[in-house]
């Protein structure tokens, strides 16, 4: 094995290992918040609806920006770092909310720091990899993605009967400061295969490029916040540990297929994967 195969492994396990700490921080407060919201702070399903909007909306936006950014830079860890640290920081303060104002901005920051890092990490572990492997790097690191999001709901359910909701949205700065730690510490910048400069923003949309754009954005209007559906469970007799229960089996079920899907798109083609 080169030094580079090395380098892109590590790589790959590093940001798994950081993706996977981070979301133990952010499903700590994802699976509490729906009910801080109704039960400390006063929001309804209205607050709760503009929250979870101008959070993955403001990701949305940032992720084109920082994309971008990466190319012209000839960089991707330094923007990567600086948005797990955002979001780091930035969660725990919501255990100081008194309105769901409060909730709302710090939410919207969290997810500038998504915003900041996701495109130049997917970026990087793709520099990391050859394009055969490609697929299931990206599998691992669904999987690791969403092994934290099975933690995290648990160590919520965990928490929040002892120290509360508060103290649970406090807890969960160890696990997001510690992915940074293994971010900043482990992964090695790797700079793209092809160098030069980087390409026209809009020459890199081409057709089917913009077809799957357009696929994914209709795909993505009929998802819907996991926070309504746990609220409507406890609005129907369940008990606020057996909705986050459920949360968790999703994601378990979600974490389990990430790699056996990632390996498929490298043997057969990630179109016929996706169509699957």
């Amino acid at each position: 094995m080169s030094d580079s195969e090395t380098v892109g492994k590590r790589n790959v396990v590093a940001m798994g290992l950081t993706s996977l700490l981070t979301d133990v921080s952010t499903e700590m407060v994802l699976a509490g918040l729906p009910f801080f919201l109704t039960q400390e702070l006063g929001g309804g399903m209205t607050a709760l609806g503009a929250i979870e909007g101008s959070a993955e909306l403001t990701a949305s936006l940032l992720k084109a920006v920082s994309g971008r950014l990466s190319d012209v830079m000839g960089r991707r860890k330094p923007l990567a770092v600086l948005g797990y640290a955002i979001s780091a920081v930035l969660k725990p303060m919501l255990a100081l909310a008194t309105s769901w104002w409060h909730a709302l901005a710090v939410r919207v920051g969290d997810r500038v720091g998504k915003g900041i890092r996701t495109s130049p990490r997917d970026a990087l572990i793709a520099d990391s990899v050859t394009e055969e492997f490609r697929g299931r790097a990206f599998g691992l690191h669904r999987a690791m993605d969403t092994a934290g999001a099975v933690v995290g709901p648990l160590l919520a359910m965990a928490l929040i009967p002892r120290v509360g909701y508060r103290g649970t949205f406090a807890a969960s700065a160890v696990p997001g400061l510690l992915g940074v730690l293994v971010l900043a510490a482990l992964v090695v910048e790797v700079r793209p295969k092809e160098r030069g400069r980087a390409p026209p923003a809009r020459g890199a949309l081409t057709p089917q490029f913009k077809l799957y754009l357009t696929s994914v954005a209709i795909f993505s209007a009929a998802q819907f916040s996991y926070a309504f559906l746990l609220t409507r469970l406890v609005e129907l007799g369940w008990s606020v540990e057996s909705a986050i229960a459920l949360y968790v089996a999703a994601n378990l079920v979600y974490s389990s297929a990430a790699i056996p899907v990632g390996t498929l798109g490298d043997r057969v083609g990630n179109l016929r994967a996706l169509f699957l």
